[in-house]
C-alpha cells in the first residue's frame, strides 16, 4: 500500500502558507510573491512563535553567519510585512522587540492533509488549530506512522475524541504553567541589566519619539508631546547630553538600529517606548538602550493612567527615568523635577496641540491652541512661553509686522516669566526680542547667556546666541556657538543654514556655499527667499547658480509662469543686472497689489544695483518698523558700498551697531 507524504499547510488570518512547496498565497488564492530568505525567515518565526527571535540568531541562521549589518535584516523583516499588508506601528504578524529581536504575532493554524491510498480507501483531513505562542498537543499517531484513517477503522474515531477531551484539559493545564513560567521569566529578564551606580556613566542621550500604537493618529500630538516632556525632563539631569527635538523626531515611525542611531546622533544611549490605548485609559512602556551594543540596560514598569489624568502619568514617567540615570538628587533638582505648571488636563492637552502646530510651523494654529491653554489657566506658565515662540517667529517668517509682533512675544515672556523664572525658553525669547526688536544688545547676550546657564541642552539658545554674535562681527564665536547647536541637534535643517549665514557674513563665500550645499542635501525642497547660498554664489560673481537657485524657490512658492518666465528674460537680455531689475519690479508690484514685503529685502534689492539713494529710504522704511533684519546692517556685504556715507553711519549708531 502506497501512502502520501504528510503535506503541512498554515493559515495565517487571510494567508496561506505552504513550507514544502514554498508558497504564500491569499485565501483567495492569488499568489503573493516572496522572496526565498524572507519566506524562511517567516516560516523560522512562525515555528519559533512561542518566543523572541534575536537579531543575531536569525543573522547566524539565514547569512551563513557572515558579519552582516543589521540593515541587511531590517530590509528582509520589511519585504516579509510588504507581503503581508503588516505596519511596523500597528503589527499584526511580525512584532518588532527593540535591540531584541522579532516575534511572530498573528493569527495561527496547522492543517496536515493525506491523499486517497492505493486500496481507494477514503482518507480524512485530520485538522490542528493553533494559538499564537501555543504549542501543538501531541496526536496519538508518531512522526514516522502517517495518520491514514480509513473505513474499516472509522469506529475508532469516538475513541479518539474522548482521547483528544482528555488531550486537551492536560494540555490547559500546561498551557497555564508556560503562561506563569513565561511571566516569571518576563519579569526577571525586565530587571536591570547593568548595575545601578553605571547609569550615572552615562554622558549623552537620544529620547527617540515614542510609538502611537494607540490604533488613533488624532493622538499624535499627545504622544509627541510626551516625548518632548521625556527630552525637557532629561535636559534638567547637569553634565547629560541630551538630544533635541528635530533631530530625534527624523527617527519618527521608522525601524533604526540603536548602532545606527549612537553613531548618526553622537549618543551612548537612547529611550524608546511606546503608548498604547486600553478603553479610556494609556499605557506606557520605556526603554533604555545601550547604542554602543543595543543591549537594554533598563526596562520600566508598563504605566497606565486614564486619559483624563496624563499629567499624573508624565510626571510618573520622567521621575522614574531621571532618578535611574542620577539616583542622588538634591533638594533644589527634586523641586524642579517635581514642579507642575498646570493641574488643567484640557489646557495641559491643548498646550500640547500648540506645541505640535508650532513644530510645524503652522505659527497661527500653535497661537490658537496656546491662547485657549492660558483661557483656562492663566497661571499656566509654558503655555504663555508657547505664545511668545510663536509671535517671536512671525516677523523672521515674513508673516507680521516687527512693530505688532515683536511687543506681543515679550509680553507674552514676560508673563511666562513672572510665573516661572527659570524656564530657559521665556529667557531665549525675549533676549531675542532685546536684540532683534529693541536692539539692546547688553541685556540680549545676558538673556541668551542665562537661557543656556539653565538648560545647557537647549539648542535654539545656542543657535540664537550664535546669531547674535555673527551680528556683531563676532564671527569665531558664532562658529563655536553654532557648532554647540549642531551637536545638540544634528539634524537641524534651521542650525546647517545658520552656519552657512555665518560664513556669508564673516565673507567666507566658499564656506558659505559647502555649507549651504550640505544643507539642500538634507532637505532638497528647503529652500529660502535670499538664502545664504544664492547671495554666497552673487557676491563671486557665478550668477547663473545665484538664479538657478532663486528661481527654485519661486517655483516652489507657485509664483506665476508668466512671471517666472519674465525673470528669466530679463537674465537673457540684461545679465545680473536685468534679472535684479525685474525682481525688483515684481516686488513692488506685489506691495501695490496690497501685499507685505520686508522693507529690508527692498533696500538689498536697490543695493545689488548700486542705487544709494533708494536703498537708504528703504533702509529708513525698515527702521520705522524696528526691522528685526538690521541687525544686519555691520555685517552684510550688499551694503558695503554706503558705509562711508554719514546717512549709512547715523542708521547704524541708531541701531546700536
Amino acid at each position: 500500500m502506497i501512502l502520501a507524504q504528510k503535506q503541512k499547510k498554515f493559515l495565517l488570518g487571510e494567508f496561506e502558507l505552504e513550507p514544502e512547496k514554498r508558497l504564500l498565497t491569499r485565501r483567495s488564492g492569488e499568489s503573493v510573491h516572496l522572496a526565498r530568505r524572507p519566506f524562511h525567515v517567516l516560516l523560522y518565526l512562525i515555528e519559533n512563535r512561542d518566543r523572541i527571535v534575536s537579531k543575531n540568531e536569525l543573522l547566524d541562521k539565514f547569512w551563513d553567519g557572515h558579519d552582516v549589518y543589521e540593515v541587511a535584516l531590517s530590509k528582509c523583516i520589511g519585504a516579509i510585512r510588504k507581503a503581508l499588508g503588516d505596519k511596523l506601528d500597528e503589527p499584526r504578524y511580525i512584532e518588532t522587540r527593540w535591540a531584541e529581536g522579532y516575534r511572530y504575532i498573528g493569527e495561527f493554524e496547522e492543517y496536515q492533509t493525506q491523499h486517497t491510498n492505493d486500496n481507494g480507501a477514503v482518507n480524512l483531513l485530520i485538522e490542528t488549530t493553533l494559538q499564537p505562542g501555543i504549542s501543538n498537543v501531541a496526536d496519538s499517531t508518531t512522526e514516522n506512522e502517517p495518520s491514514i484513517i480509513t473505513e474499516k477503522n472509522l469506529s475508532f474515531a469516538s475513541q479518539l475524541n474522548k482521547r483528544r477531551r482528555a488531550l486537551f484539559v492536560g494540555g490547559l493545564c500546561a498551557l497555564l504553567i508556560i503562561v506563569f513560567a513565561v511571566v516569571l521569566l518576563w519579569s526577571r529578564w525586565n530587571r536591570p541589566i547593568v548595575p545601578k551606580d553605571q547609569f550615572a556613566s552615562l554622558r549623552s542621550i537620544a529620547v527617540l519619539p515614542l510609538k502611537n500604537l494607540t490604533g488613533d493618529s488624532e493622538k499624535d500630538f499627545l504622544v509627541d508631546g510626551m516625548t518632548e516632556s521625556l527630552i525637557s525632563s532629561l535636559s534638567k539631569i547637569d553634565g547629560l547630553k541630551v538630544t533635541s527635538r528635530g533631530s530625534v523626531f527624523s527617527f519618527k515611525d521608522k525601524e533604526i538600529d540603536p548602532k545606527e542611531v549612537g553613531r548618526q546622533l553622537v549618543v551612548e544611549s537612547m529611550l524608546e517606548g511606546s503608548v498604547r490605548r486600553s478603553g479610556e485609559s494609556v499605557r506606557v512602556e520605556i526603554r533604555l538602550i545601550s547604542t554602543k551594543d543595543g543591549s537594554v540596560l533598563w526596562s520600566s514598569e508598563i504605566y497606565e493612567r486614564s486619559l483624563k489624568n496624563i499629567i499624573a502619568l508624565e510626571t510618573d514617567i520622567s521621575r522614574a527615568i531621571v532618578t535611574k540615570l542620577k539616583s542622588d538628587l538634591n533638594r533644589e533638582e527634586n523641586q524642579k523635577f517635581a514642579r507642575r505648571h498646570t493641574e488643567n488636563e484640557e489646557a495641559y492637552q491643548l498646550y500640547l496641540k500648540g506645541r505640535f502646530f508650532l513644530n510645524q510651523r503652522s505659527l497661527r494654529k500653535a497661537m490658537e491652541h496656546f491662547e485657549k491653554a492660558v483661557a483656562l489657566d492663566p497661571n499656566y506658565a509654558l503655555a504663555h512661553a508657547g505664545l511668545a515662540d510663536s509671535y517671536v517667529l512671525l516677523s523672521p517668517y515674513a508673516i507680521g509686522k516687527p512693530n505688532e509682533t515683536f511687543p506681543k512675544a515679550k509680553d507674552a515672556a514676560v508673563k511666562a516669566l513672572s510665573l516661572d523664572p527659570e524656564l530657559a525658553e521665556a529667557h531665549a525669547t525675549l533676549a531675542k526680542v532685546s536684540w532683534l526688536y529693541e536692539w539692546n544688545w547688553d541685556k540680549a547676550e545676558t538673556g541668551l547667556n542665562r537661557a543656556i546657564k539653565l538648560n545647557p541642552n537647549y539648542a535654539t539658545a545656542h543657535q540664537w546666541r550664535a546669531g547674535f554674535l555673527c551680528s556683531w562681527g563676532r564671527h569665531s564665536e558664532a562658529l563655536e556657538s553654532i557648532k554647540h547647536a549642531q551637536e545638540l541637534d544634528p539634524f537641524s535643517v534651521s542650525i546647517r543654514g545658520d552656519t552657512a549665514r555665518i560664513y556669508y557674513f564673516a565673507r567666507q563665500y566658499d564656506l558659505a556655499i559647502e555649507q549651504g550645499l550640505k544643507t539642500l542635501e538634507l532637505e532638497p525642497g528647503n529652500i529660502p527667499y535670499n538664502s545664504w547660498l544664492d547671495m554666497a554664489y552673487s557676491q563671486k560673481g557665478d550668477y547663473e547658480k545665484a538664479i538657478e537657485l532663486r528661481l527654485r524657490f519661486f517655483i516652489s512658492k507657485n509664483v506665476e509662469e508668466k512671471k517666472i518666465t519674465a525673470l528669466k528674460k530679463a537674465f537673457e537680455k540684461g545679465g545680473w543686472k536685468g534679472y535684479c531689475r525685474e525682481e525688483l519690479n515684481q516686488s513692488l508690484q506685489r506691495m501695490k497689489e496690497g501685499n507685505y514685503v520686508l522693507p529690508y529685502n527692498i533696500a538689498r534689492s536697490y543695493a545689488r544695483l548700486n542705487e544709494n539713494e533708494q536703498t537708504l529710504y528703504w533702509l529708513e522704511k525698515a527702521y520705522e518698523e524696528h526691522s528685526d533684519h538690521l541687525t544686519l546692517l555691520r555685517v552684510d556685504p550688499l551694503f558695503d558700498f554706503l558705509r562711508t556715507d554719514a546717512r549709512f553711519q547715523d542708521l547704524l549708531k541708531r541701531v546700536g551697531l
